[in-house]
């Protein structure tokens, strides 16, 4: 039987979107539970990402839920939950929700973990790299400092057009600590005009990308994007805007991939699109959309069967939070550590119940 929860979750400090400013993050939770199994996932769309609404996503699992209670409730595999999933609904997020949720619940049935399920690999820790935001030089210095000390080793740094110290700062830090390598992301922020200027001032320095640097409006526009920048170039949004499978088969320099998979939808879609290219092993990178723990718990089993092994994910979203639903298990190294054993899924006893409320 299905059950579903709203969540609301206060941000440490404003999180600001081109749909506005948001103090508090807003989802739903699916619960699927019967006499043996108890599991939970989670749907929630990203204002300022997405044209996804919570309401209409809402609406939309209230819709289905006879049809899921009856499907999750009898037997099924894989691949009949990505039938299932691909009949049933066409918003991401609850595609996302619903794919992750069959997973879970096959997990819980034949205890093993989610990749043992799928005949995937998984490691059993992922490398997260840190974020700071546009910020003085003095402050830039202090939080990279306190970054490296708790053995992080990969930084993503916001910058707009008006680089200001960065290049400089960077440089400090490199010099004072080795095997540190930086992310850009600009955010759309440069104009095209100033693209080979602005990504020259970095070429001295250990980046391993920038991330959707300039205004794009077609995969051509993509394309010329990255011939032009001195950098290595990162998707994003351009992944939901002009379809992932797209901007994999029409470029020929192959951008690294940033992939939020609850803006991307059915998980075994996902899979299949990542795990039968062998040349992408090495290109993509997972980043929550900030989820709550339940979300994360999901994207980190992403992470960690189609994700590169070779770099960090953006995984460390968590502290952005005053709170969670569920306290992760995020070192403080750098690193996030999976659950090996068969439960890699979350009950709703697990769930902290005074930030969750029923949905009638």
């Amino acid at each position: 039987m299905l059950e579903l929860y709203t969540y609301r979750i206060p941000f440490k400090q404003p999180f600001i979107t081109g749909a506005g400013t948001f103090n508090f993050r807003e989802g739903l939770l699916v619960r699927y539970y019967d006499q043996n199994t108890d599991v939970v996932s989670e749907v929630a769309p990203l204002p300022g990402f997405s044209d996804e609404t919570l309401d209409r996503a809402s609406s939309d699992l209230r819709s289905i839920k006879l049809k899921a209670d009856q499907f999750f409730g009898g037997p099924f595999l894989p691949e009949d939950l990505n039938r299932w999933i691909q009949r049933n609904t066409a918003i991401p997020s609850v595609a996302f929700g619903l794919s992750s949720l069959g997973l879970f619940i096959l997990s819980a049935r034949k205890q093993a973990p989610v990749h043992k399920i799928l005949n995937m690999d998984s490691p059993a820790v992922l490398q997260v790299n840190s974020v700071i935001g546009s910020t003085s030089e003095t402050d830039f210095l202090k939080k990279a400092d306190a970054f490296f000390g708790d053995g992080f080793s990969v930084l993503k740094c916001k910058v707009t057009s008006e680089i200001g110290h960065l290049p400089e700062s960077m440089k400090k830090i490199t010099e004072k600590y080795s095997g540190i390598t930086f992310r850009l992301d600009a955010n759309r922020s440069w104009p095209r005009q100033k693209l080979p200027e602005l990504s020259s001032k970095f070429d001295h320095l250990p980046i391993e990308y920038i991330e959707e640097p300039c205004p794009v409006k077609s995969i051509n526009d993509l394309k010329t994007v990255i011939a032009q920048s001195s950098l290595p170039v990162a998707a994003d949004e351009s992944l939901t805007e002009f379809g992932l499978i797209n901007v994999i088969e029409k470029l020929n320099t192959l951008p690294f991939l940033i992939i939020k998979p609850m803006l991307h939808g059915n998980l075994m879609e996902l899979f299949a699109t990542i795990s039968r290219r062998f040349h992408l092993e090495n290109r993509v990178i997972i980043t929550t959309a900030l989820e709550s723990a339940v979300g994360t718990r999901a994207i980190v089993s992403i992470a960690a069967m189609i994700g590169s092994r070779s770099t960090a994910h953006g995984l460390n979203t968590g502290t952005l939070f005053q709170t969670n639903l569920f306290e992760e298990n995020i070192g403080t190294d750098g690193t996030f550590h999976l659950n090996q054993n068969s439960k890699s899924w979350l009950s709703l006893h697990d769930i902290n119940q005074t930030l969750i409320t029923p949905l009638l």
